[in-house]
């Protein structure tokens, strides 16, 4: 994993408990491979989409001053990999703007990031080639969630289906359409208007768990239906018909323990407490304090690491280990 600081990032092998490099003048997207790979970003002002264009249109702008107007270069991001086993650096290209979330293939051929279009209501998909080291862009009607399989993307279209889009041919096929969305949401007595309908995806540590709920209840940390889309044909599994979503959450990779932290600043923040969702009990893995900040829980694998004090933890599910990663204690035995 990657740490930011206040001034650099380091990257962070939990494994081994040990720091592997230091990242300073860029911003780190993800870690990848073995020996680890880091894609990073820094600012910079970019040529405007549609390059080949652009550059016809500057040499038509020389020949005629003053009656060709060609598209004024914008802030955006240029992206490189570095290899930290052969301490080399290679640049893949620019994405204008503001990109979201990154979201890697699970055999990390590709990654993407999306955002909404300049100059159309439709969404750029910028999809990065991390093997041939290029980026790539396409638009389409509605929004990706995360990745299906190594080739497909699942997205959820402006109608509120959800398809499969597969990047190598960019080719769609369904997966849930509307009507089968609403007679599921109508048959397990659920009253929700199936239009509000989003969809999170887990990692299990092979492939993304997807599950749709209200993501706007969700984000709200409010009671919403939670169902699970199975493969490796959508079907659909209600798991509760009214869930109680928390703030700072996550599913553990098996989809049995629920963790999340305090749902208001100071009011149990910076505790993490943990939910058993076969049994539908609720305890307390590390109490709460008078910090008013959010411990941010995420599983790893059984355990549970966290922020506090400005310092990343690492608890087990049982509770018994408790153990502070980076930076380390400083204790006598260390600094021999």
């Amino acid at each position: 994993m990657w740490i930011g600081r206040e001034k650099d990032s380091v990257v962070y092998d939990m494994n081994r408990r040990q720091v592997l490099g230091e990242v300073t003048n860029a911003g780190p997207v993800m870690l990848f491979g073995d020996p680890p790979q880091l894609l990073c970003c820094r600012r910079a002002t970019i040529a405007a989409p549609n390059g080949l264009k652009n550059r016809f249109l500057e040499f038509l702008a020389k020949i005629l001053p003053g009656k060709i107007k060609v598209p004024s270069p914008m802030p955006g991001l240029t992206y490189w990999i570095l290899d930290l086993g052969q301490n080399k650096a290679t640049r893949l290209g620019d994405i204008p703007g503001n990109p979201n979330t990154f979201h890697p293939s699970p055999d990390f051929r590709y990654t993407l990031t999306s955002r909404l279009g300049l100059s159309t209501s439709r969404t750029e998909v910028y999809l990065l080639d991390l093997q041939h080291r290029s980026i790539h862009r396409f638009e389409v009607s509605g929004w990706p969630c995360d990745w299906w399989d190594n080739n497909r993307i699942l997205l959820q279209s402006t109608n509120s289906e959800f398809v499969l889009h597969d990047v190598r041919k960019r080719a769609m096929e369904p997966l849930i359409g509307f009507a089968k969305l609403a007679a599921f949401l109508r048959e397990s007595g659920v009253s929700d208007s199936p239009s509000q309908t989003g969809v999170f995806a887990i990692w299990n540590g092979r492939e993304n768990n997807f599950y749709l709920t209200d993501t706007h209840k969700k984000w709200l940390a409010e009671e919403s239906y939670l169902i699970k889309v199975e493969r490796p044909d959508g079907k659909l599994k209600l798991i509760s018909r009214r869930f109680k979503f928390e703030w700072s959450d996550h599913f553990d990779p098996t989809g049995r323990y629920y963790s999340f932290s305090g749902r208001e600043s100071g009011d149990g923040s910076d505790g993490i407490f943990l939910r058993d969702l076969d049994s539908g009990t609720k305890r307390v893995l590390v109490p709460p304090t008078t910090n008013a900040y959010f411990s941010i829980p995420r599983f790893y694998g059984d355990s549970v690491f966290y922020v506090r004090s400005n310092a990343l933890w690492l608890i087990g599910l049982d509770g018994l280990t408790n153990q502070r990663l980076f930076p380390p204690l400083i204790t006598e035995e260390t600094t021999r």
